[in-house]
């Protein structure tokens, strides 16, 4: 599959767009999403393509990191709020992406992501990563 820097610069707009207040509020413990709210986290306009199990399970993988994260409903209701050992395994997938994007792909050396990437670098230590 071949990257580009459109898809770099999705993947981190949905880091700071969506994922930095999802991690904050998993680790603060105020964000209690209903099932249907994850959705607004996982966005195919940020690089997660979703993949419904046959087996109940819905998982999210990012095309650029490769990282899936995923969950499986035990209630047919879209209003269940999802439970603190899902969303701690949700939060260990994005932290596992924000990590790759962050420290791999976009070299950053700030800490902070308000800071834009170089994409032109990001796209060369990608491909280089993946020897494309």
């Amino acid at each position: 599959m071949i990257i580009t820097i459109d898809d770099l610069q999705k993947s981190y707009a949905g880091i700071v767009g969506n994922l930095i207040d999802f991690t904050e509020g998993v680790r603060n413990h105020t964000l209690k999403p209903k099932i249907h709210d994850l959705k607004f986290y996982f966005t195919k306009n940020s690089g997660w393509i979703k993949q419904k199990k046959a087996d109940g399970h819905l998982t999210f993988a990012h095309k650029v990191t490769k990282v899936t994260v995923g969950y499986q409903a035990h209630s047919s209701s879209k209003d269940t709020t999802v439970s603190a050992n899902i969303m701690g395994t949700l939060l260990d997938g994005v932290q596992k992406h924000i990590n790759i994007l962050g420290n791999d792909i976009f070299g950053s050396t700030t800490g902070s992501w308000s800071v834009v990437p170089n994409y032109t670098k990001a796209l060369n230590r990608y491909n280089s990563l993946h020897n494309n």
